[in-house]
């Protein structure tokens, strides 16, 4: 991000070259402003040691798409915030933040180019720009004080980990609490997510007595809403609720009393950390992104330890070449040539513009099925290259499937 936001301050310079060197500039095209490529709060960034130590070590200056920041320029030259700013008598600390927020929320944020090429280098982009964007908002407060080589905080991580745990441990304990209250339902036609929240949330009620049962079933509910189905969060809320209501009649609860106030902010801080897991596939293994963003399809079809093997017939495609806007359907066959069911569970993309499909229902013994995958080619110009990923009870597991070829400009 800072990177970013470092190079459209620094293509003013760029910009104001390319004018001076024109065929018969005019008076204005020798005059274009660079104040913003000396801006305060982004020559501190650049001073501080640890941003330039996490820019050799991570290889960041190359993940900068060029075209993007020229857009992303072009589109800050005209706004009102930046002839303001280039207008303004003298810098202030104020004035230097603002033209850093109107980048970062209008040129970059909300820009189409900025997040497509986000989504095609980080496969985790929209889980973790939640957890990012604070960040970066505390940095332009205090640039000089910022480390960009701080590690995760060990608190959150530990707690993250004591929890997965517990639920890997106590797994077979916490589905026979949590059955007995689905009613309609069978445990093994729930969304996976559900479930895997449904056991976390009742082994902090039972085994976490530092974390408040309300703080539980509400940040449980949240992340249902945010990461699973349309319905997850009243259906999270109404089976933990049940839950909590038998353990309390049953004095099973014991949760600590703090006298005074109790840290709430951090418990909470715990819990975003937990979200970004829960959506990174770090908690159950399982990468979980939002439903209607296209890019994963999961089955609620347990595998449980029946394993099969599998014969991949289709592992890469190239389509050539296509004009930007043209979609391209391509379906990677495989067979089932083991002597057990076949059961696709989930199939993710390492892009929102590509679109796997998996097959509903297990596949028999012998029988030949498809991931169809569809790639979208709009705001793709250039050579592309994406992979998909599919998780099954096969062993060995799936190849990383891709589908490749260029996109010519309209």
């Amino acid at each position: 991000f800072f990177e970013f936001l470092i190079a459209v301050c620094r293509y003013s310079e760029k910009y104001a070259s390319m004018k001076a060197h024109k065929h018969l500039p005019t008076q204005k095209d020798l005059s274009v402003s660079t104040r913003i490529a000396k801006n305060q709060i982004i020559t501190e960034v650049l001073q501080n040691p640890t941003f330039r130590k996490a820019s050799e070590k991570f290889k960041i200056p190359y993940l900068i798409d060029e075209e993007s920041v020229r857009k992303s320029f072009m589109e800050l030259l005209n706004t009102e915030v930046y002839q303001s700013y280039i207008s303004a008598a003298a810098r202030d600390r104020a004035g230097e933040k603002k033209i850093l927020e109107q980048i970062l929320e209008n040129q970059m944020l909300e820009s189409e180019s900025f997040n497509s090429d986000g989504e095609e280098k980080f496969i985790h982009w929209n889980a973790d720009l939640e957890a990012v964007i604070p960040l970066i908002k505390g940095v332009l407060s205090k640039p000089s004080a910022a480390d960009f080589l701080e590690k995760p905080d060990t608190d959150k991580m530990d707690f993250a980990t004591e929890l997965l745990a517990t639920v890997l441990e106590k797994n077979e304990f916490l589905l026979e609490m949590i059955k007995p209250k689905l009613k309609n339902w069978e445990a093994d036609r729930i969304a996976v997510l559900d479930m895997i929240l449904l056991k976390m949330g009742l082994s902090e009620l039972l085994y976490f007595e530092t974390i408040p049962t309300k703080v539980t079933l509400n940040e449980y509910i949240e992340i249902a809403k945010e990461y699973s189905t349309s319905k997850s969060g009243h259906f999270v809320n109404g089976i933990l609720d049940n839950l909590l209501k038998d353990l309390e009649a049953q004095n099973k609860i014991h949760k600590k009393i703090f006298k005074g106030s109790v840290n709430l902010k951090n418990i909470l801080m715990k819990y975003r950390y937990l979200l970004i897991l829960i959506a990174s596939g770090v908690i159950a293994g399982s990468c979980y992104q939002r439903p209607g963003n296209g890019s994963r399809t999961e089955a609620n079809i347990p595998m449980g330890n029946v394993k099969t093997t599998v014969e991949v017939i289709d592992t890469t495609f190239n389509f050539g070449k296509v004009v930007e806007g043209e979609k391209v359907t391509y379906n990677f066959r495989f067979k089932n040539s083991g002597d057990q069911p076949l059961v696709v569970t989930s199939a993710s993309a390492s892009c929102g513009c590509t679109v796997p499909e998996r097959p509903e229902e297990p596949i028999a013994p012998g029988e030949t099925a498809y991931i169809k995958v569809v790639f979208d080619s709009k705001g793709r110009v250039g050579p592309t290259h994406k992979e998909v990923y599919v998780t099954s009870n096969a062993e060995p597991e799936f190849p990383v499937l891709v589908i490749s070829g260029e996109v010519a400009p309209q």
